[in-house]
């Protein structure tokens, strides 16, 4: 779904690809149900490699998060 939606380049062409992305979890939510794939095949994670105060912004960007 993800891939789908970051295609667009503007705010009609996300708005037109939210079709799309429906379209990806419906057929990804058929094969979880049919046993085509597992459900923990489906689930993905990410984590930063450095710690926090190590990421620097030159403008200040990273004292919001």
């Amino acid at each position: 779904m993800l891939g789908k939606l970051a295609e667009a380049k503007t705010a009609s062409e996300f708005y037109m690809k939210i079709t799309e992305a429906i379209g990806v979890l419906r057929e990804y939510t058929r094969k979880v149900l049919d046993n085509e794939c597992a459900l923990v095949d489906m689930i993905f994670k990410t984590h930063i490699s450095r710690g926090c105060d190590d990421y620097k912004q030159p403008d200040g960007c990273s004292e919001a998060a």
